[in-house]
């Protein structure tokens, strides 16, 4: 009688630290996709845009867009735009290699990227998006080929768009 007792203690016993195995997962899942679901409260708008003349960049890697997570914020990078405004470019040619990296590092799956992706409607949606953190250093460069000439008046454009949010927010959704 007291074995069985015990064998049915021993068994709630494992299925109380299942579940609680299973909240703690649920509750890291969740806070690991927080700023996906949805914008955080008090989050402001990102939209950074920078640029450099094509004329002289050949064999070059310029950087296009530089910029820092202001302190006391976080961030996630939603679309990427980057753009050649002349007319000699051909998309997929490797004339032209765009990069995004994060302190110095390159974003995998965002290091090689060979076409355009121009304009709100254009842009490079990123989903579920690019976390970025107070005090990182967000740029994006360009590969110019020594082969390639850009044009004269022409300009390299990269830019990025999301939004910051308080770091520290507490999250509910």
């Amino acid at each position: 009688m007291m074995n069985q007792i015990g064998r049915e203690i021993d068994y709630v016993a494992k299925l109380q630290n299942i579940i609680l195995h299973n909240r703690r997962q649920a509750r890291k899942k969740n806070l690991a996709q927080e700023p996906f679901n949805t914008p955080p409260e008090g989050n402001v708008p990102m939209n950074e845009l920078g640029s450099v003349a094509g004329q002289g960049t050949a064999a070059s890697t310029p950087i296009l867009l530089s910029f820092t997570v202001p302190d006391g914020w976080d961030g996630l990078i939603r679309w990427l735009i980057i753009q050649y405004t002349g007319t000699n470019f051909v998309n997929n040619s490797g004339n032209l290699i765009w990069a995004l990296r994060v302190n110095g590092l390159y974003i995998k799956g965002y290091h090689n990227l060979r076409s355009q992706f121009s304009g709100t409607s254009n842009g490079l949606e990123i989903d579920p998006g690019i976390q970025i953190k107070s005090g990182n250093l967000v740029e994006i460069i360009v590969t110019v080929d020594p082969a390639f000439v850009p044009e004269g008046g022409s300009e390299l454009i990269a830019g990025v768009s999301g939004y910051l949010y308080p770091n520290g927010v507490a999250r509910t959704n």
